[in-house]
């Protein structure tokens, strides 16, 4: 079938043939390969959550064809799929000049976007919810709501406040009213919202007083606003709620951590000289009353109250920080020799197995001392329950170890018994017989040690006694007899202990460490530059279940029964060792002192960088008095054109920049100036490196 204009290809009028010729060309123009012509409509396309207005400028290929070429608002040319253009509409903008079009552009979207802001939703979507008709399109929404044909900017309004989602799902093309119990909910939560905003300002507001020196009545979420400035102050962007510590901070006008911190300050919630990694680990400085109240109310274990009194031998203490005997010794001559008593304070013969007590032993894992407090793993009244005194017997875990005449061992063995002491070893002091007889067996073990390869290196570093904001440094005394005699026995205790875990197949922890690679001390000294080279490569100490050697020791085994009342893996092993010699049986499996291994593996991590980091900080608060005077350092090591030093009076290490010319070696004493000190920033600056005369 031909065309309709060829029935009329031999009409003669010639106007006539002018109006058909021209409708066939239109015709043709219009119907080709199905093309049409779209270019100057206005249409509305999404950028990321932005709706954006522009015009078509470029039509490629058919009818169907899948994109077109968009001028938008912001005068970007986009190529945008066809299915990707929100609303197309009727009306086509024709303007002289892309600048023109673009001004258009923005004007058509301010008023779109007005539109949008004026459009109150709830009746539109109470009335499409009533209806029977589940989906709409956009033209039926539209007339719906305006009760009339829209205008294309009307439409292209109500389309921007569907797509939000707060009243309507999208279904492909159309919209779907969301249930009376969707839109109850986020109403819910958009008045809990406002709530928090108010709760936030009333707390800024406050925290601001405080700040300035005028604190109000605390508000309500008093305690949240704390958290919220704790958050800030240790863990800045990388804490979990950094963004509404950020919203707090900024409403109150607190610039930065520090401002954060001197506000904690002036609030009491924190000292000036808060040790933050201990509040960065979250470790709790005091026990719960649940678990004071426990604590109160224990008595000894049926077996450790029926145990024998020591009776061989006087019993004397090892007091270590005035406040607890935790540790005994007693020696009694023999017929071939002598029979040694290691008498270690327990509190597994008083704390029942997985009692509030016990529970809160292993979560904290260990005892911290961060100089200005002693963070303790076991509650006050267990300590003074266990400790030992010579006004009464106490049930306690005993090695006993026969000697010959030579200070060889000949037999030991593990019981539980009741001990009073006689009194105290002290340093310095004045040793009777007897004592000296333990100092020779304690110069024995350490001597027999250092050939079987210890490595002895003794801590020289002053003590620091910090309190109330000011700070002391105490000499050491390095190996006094009764030093000697605790460290020597102690480690005795830990040898034993474990050998005898070994030979029975008991579950058990050892400590364990690899040879030293590089042997710097052959023999204990005081140097500080060995001291310090030989403890940067020393091999790392682990607890593991299986036996092994501890070349640091020089023992084949070596358990870990010392420090019960700080260590949980040596609460572990004393319950485990009573158990054993009271019942004959095991208290733990293998399977639960690997899990309670585990358990307390954070706070050996912790535990030095909350140590570390309180000890740098009174060392840094001694030295702020300083600040100006000249000091003596020992070179320790040469880095770049700098020198790492350690200032002779208070062991403090730091860096110092020298100068271009090579002139100090390490061992070299020199003098240095404490340019600048802050303890809270965790600053010193030393300056002015010079040859000490």
């Amino acid at each position: 079938m031909g065309t309709w204009y060829r029935d009329y290809g031999s009409i003669n009028d010639p106007a006539a043939r002018q109006w058909i010729e021209k409708a066939a060309v239109q015709e043709r123009q219009a119907s080709k390969r199905g093309k049409r012509d779209d270019r100057g409509r206005i249409v509305e396309i999404l950028r990321g959550r932005r709706h954006l207005c522009g015009v078509v400028c470029q039509h490629y290929g058919a009818k169907n064809a899948p994109n077109v070429r968009v001028l938008d608002q912001e005068g970007k040319e986009r190529t945008v799929r066809r299915d990707k253009i929100l609303d197309m509409a009727k009306d086509k903008l024709e303007l002289p000049s892309r600048v023109a079009l673009v001004q258009a552009l923005a004007e058509i979207a301010r008023r779109r976007e007005t539109i949008k802001q004026r459009l109150e939703m709830r009746p539109l979507w109470e009335m499409a919810l009533e209806s029977n008709n589940i989906s709409w399109s956009l033209v039926q929404l539209s007339q719906l709501y305006f009760a009339k044909t829209p205008n294309s900017d009307e439409q292209a309004g109500l389309l921007r406040a569907l797509y939000e989602g707060a009243w309507f799902a999208r279904q492909d093309a159309d919209f779907v009213p969301l249930s009376a119990a969707a839109i109850e909910q986020r109403e819910r939560q958009q008045r809990e919202g406002e709530q928090q905003r108010e709760q936030l300002e009333v707390a800024a507001h406050w925290l601001r007083q405080v700040a300035d020196g005028q604190p109000g009545l605390p508000p309500s979420n008093a305690v949240e606003a704390i958290a919220l400035l704790e958050d800030a102050v240790l863990f800045g962007k990388e804490g979990e709620r950094c963004e509404e510590a950020a919203q707090l901070m900024q409403k109150a006008h607190l610039h930065g951590a520090k401002a954060a911190f001197e506000v904690l300050v002036k609030l009491g919630h924190w000292g000036e000289d808060e040790n933050l990694e201990l509040q960065r680990h979250k470790i709790a400085v005091e026990f719960s009353p649940e678990v004071e109240e426990d604590a109160e109310s224990l008595v000894w274990l049926p077996a450790a109250a029926a145990s024998r009194r020591w009776w061989r031998g006087q019993v004397w203490g090892w007091l270590e920080n005035d406040e607890v005997c935790e540790r005994a010794f007693s020696l009694r001559r023999t017929l071939k020799g002598y029979r040694l008593g290691i008498h270690l304070a327990s509190p597994a013969l008083l704390v029942p197995r997985d009692g509030a007590v016990d529970n809160a032993a292993f979560e904290r894992g260990a005892s911290m001392n961060i100089a200005d407090r002693f963070v303790h793993m076991l509650p006050t009244a267990v300590r003074r329950a266990v400790g030992l005194t010579s006004t009464e017997r106490k049930p306690c875990l005993t090695i006993a170890v026969e000697f010959d005449r030579q200070f060889a061992i000949k037999a030991y063995s593990i019981g539980v018994w009741k001990v009073q002491l006689k009194g105290v070893l002290v340093a310095p002091e004045h040793l009777d017989a007897k004592q000296e007889i333990l100092h020779d067996i304690a110069r024995h073990l350490r001597h027999s040690r250092l050939d079987a390869g210890a490595l002895v290196l003794p801590e020289i570093r002053p003590k620091i006694v910090a309190r109330k904001g000011n700070v002391d440094l105490l000499p050491r005394l390095i190996d006094s007899a009764a030093q000697l005699i605790n460290g020597e026995l102690t480690v005795l205790a830990n040898a034993l202990t474990g050998a005898f875990c070994a030979t029975r197949d008991l579950p058990a922890v050892y400590r364990v460490a690899l040879p030293v690679v590089e042997r710097l001390v052959q023999q204990p000294t005081t140097d500080p530059l060995l001291l310090h080279q030989q403890r940067k490569s020393l091999p790392r100490t682990t607890l593991q279940l299986q036996p092994d050697r501890h070349h640091l020791v020089g023992w084949d085994t070596y358990g870990t029964i010392g420090r019960p009342l700080h260590r949980c893996e040596d609460l572990l092993m004393h319950r485990q060792l009573a158990t054993y010699v009271l019942e004959g049986q095991v208290a733990y499996s293998a399977e639960e002192v690997e899990r309670g291994l585990a358990g307390a593996a954070w706070v050996r991590e912790a535990g030095p960088q909350v140590a570390g980091f309180g000890r740098r900080h009174w060392l840094l608060k001694y030295l702020e008095g300083r600040v100006g005077e000249r000091v003596e350092a020992l070179v320790v090591e040469r880095v770049g054109l700098g020198l790492v030093v350690q200032i002779l009076d208070c062991g403090l290490v730091d860096f110092v920049v020298g100068k271009a010319e090579v002139w100090a070696r390490a061992g070299d004493v020199i003098g240095v100036e404490i340019a600048q000190v802050a303890a809270r920033r965790n600053l010193l600056k030393l300056a002015k490196p010079q040859p000490h005369v």
